[in-house]
């Protein structure tokens, strides 16, 4: 096979000589998983001519120029060269002239005419996908999957899938993702645009989620007598959610044995872990109404050269806990991150250094151990991915998408219809998202409401809140 096609594509050429390179090459480029019609004639005293998808002899080909040759023809075969995949020849016609393997060159190529709309069932539930081809007929089917994770990856055969009708039984949440039917005949393929498939949980379990960058940086206090805290505990009295996750809690003695206090005062009988790194000033803590099961710190100090950044490393953490959620079966992986801060270049490259160090966990060591169990991301990535600055090279694009599995939620304010979560102090307004939730497949196809929490748009504030709370708290706002 020929190089020079594009990723996870092949070409096709031709040669007139026993075991010789290729003469002549087609540099149209054909996809795996998809049936072609390949015409070879082979002329010794002249040349050879090779046609893909032909209707008639007078379509274009690709000839040899080879010096004329003699030997006896007893196979015919595909010589390839690396990493194409499996290549095979069905339906092999021999013939003297065009019209014994095309039968005369005439017929239609399939066509897609109709084809099922997206579907969303519960798990265990049955589904069917249907399409309808004109073209030619006998019309052959191929039914094609492609994971949520890998969309972008051309999509693998489902065994026996193979006529217009797909039917799924007993739906499972690893069959989420996009699925085509290829439709061939003699004449040519075509393959069906992608449907999704989402599935949800048959008895989803509910429990509520946030995120809250409590801005405690170079703070010393954080008893339950501070106006912060007070007002923190506040809205998460109001919001009540079921799993936090805080990011800058200061790291002195006094204000992590504080947290515990924060726990008893605002959300007693919570379950708390505490022991994520520290860059020296602040941290990350983790609050549930569930069982924490464990509790594990990632990534800090971590060699960030392999991905793009040769200063320091890693600066805080990726902490991780793992929640006994009623309803399901399996824990809940909750992970919490908080980039590198600031908008200059080198805290940029540093910030998405660290994205990629995130990425790579997510890809390389969390998704080999635990495939198919639910797990999210949240926190203060110090990243607007709708308006980043000129120098900044698009780290919350490397934590969500395939090799992570991560997706993007957009949480937004009820009354304003705003995604913004920072500075919410500064006499400018809002002007930047830095705080976000990514959820995997399975939890970001259940998500019932994603929201932004404001208290000075509260109308009126209700009797335990104050309208300044969340300027009292913190500059960011809470993200749920």
């Amino acid at each position: 096979m020929p190089g020079g096609a594009a990723p996870n594509k092949f070409r096709l050429g031709i040669s007139s000589t026993s075991s010789s390179d290729i003469s002549a090459t087609n540099y149209t480029d054909l996809s795996l998983n998809t049936d072609y019609i390949v015409v070879t004639r082979l002329v010794n005293s002249n040349s050879s001519t090779l046609w893909i998808n032909p209707a008639a002899e007078s379509d274009p080909g690709i000839s040899t120029s080879d010096s004329p040759s003699a030997f006896t023809v007893v196979s015919y075969a595909l010589r390839e060269g690396g990493g194409e995949g499996t290549l095979t020849i069905d339906n092999l016609r021999v013939g003297t002239s065009f019209a014994d393997v095309i039968s005369g060159g005439s017929g239609q190529p399939p066509a897609i005419t109709s084809q099922s709309p997206n579907q969303a069932v519960t798990n265990g539930a049955s589904v069917t996908f249907s399409v309808s081809a004109s073209g030619t007929p006998p019309l052959s089917y191929q039914w094609q999957f492609t994971p949520a994770s890998d969309i972008g990856v051309q999509g693998t055969n489902l065994p026996g899938a193979v006529s217009s009708n797909l039917t799924l039984t007993g739906v499972t949440f690893a069959q989420a993702g996009f699925y085509t039917a290829v439709v061939t005949n003699t004449v040519g393929s075509t393959i069906s645009d992608l449907v999704a498939l989402s599935v949800w949980c048959a008895l989803a379990p509910a429990f509520s989620y946030l995120t809250y960058n409590v801005h405690g940086n170079g703070l010393t206090n954080w008893s339950t007598n501070m106006w912060h805290v007070q007002a923190i505990g506040r809205q998460m009295q109001y919001l009540n959610p079921d799993i936090i996750t805080f990011n800058e809690i200061p790291v002195t003695n006094s204000c992590t044995a504080q947290m515990v206090d924060f726990v008893t005062a605002f959300r007693p009988g919570y379950y708390l872990v505490t022991n994520s790194a520290d860059d020296g000033f602040i941290h990350s803590v983790i609050l549930s109404r569930y069982p924490i099961v464990s509790s594990t710190s990632w990534l800090h100090g971590s060699d960030l050269t392999p991905y793009g950044y040769s200063g320091s490393g890693f600066a805080r953490d990726l902490f991780e806990a793992q929640i006994s959620v009623p309803g399901l079966s399996q824990p809940v992986y909750v992970f919490t991150a908080h980039l590198k801060s600031g908008q200059d270049t080198d805290s940029a490259a540093k910030r998405t250094a660290e994205a990629g160090a995130v990425s790579n966990f997510f890809a390389t060591v969390y998704l080999s151990a635990n495939d198919g169990q639910p797990y999210v991301l949240s926190g203060d990535m110090n990243e607007d991915i709708v308006r980043p600055p000129a120098s900044n090279p698009r780290s919350i694009q490397r934590l969500v998408g395939a090799p992570t599995g991560l997706h993007l939620a957009t949480a937004i304010n009820p009354f304003t219809g705003s995604e913004l979560t920072w500075s919410i102090p500064d006499t400018n307004g809002l002007t930047k998202r830095y705080d976000y939730i990514l959820p995997c497949a399975m939890l970001s196809s259940n998500i019932v409401s994603s929201r932004i929490f404001r208290t000075d748009l509260l109308t009126p504030v209700p009797p335990d809140l104050y309208s300044n709370d969340d300027k009292t708290a913190s500059d960011h706002l809470p993200c749920s």
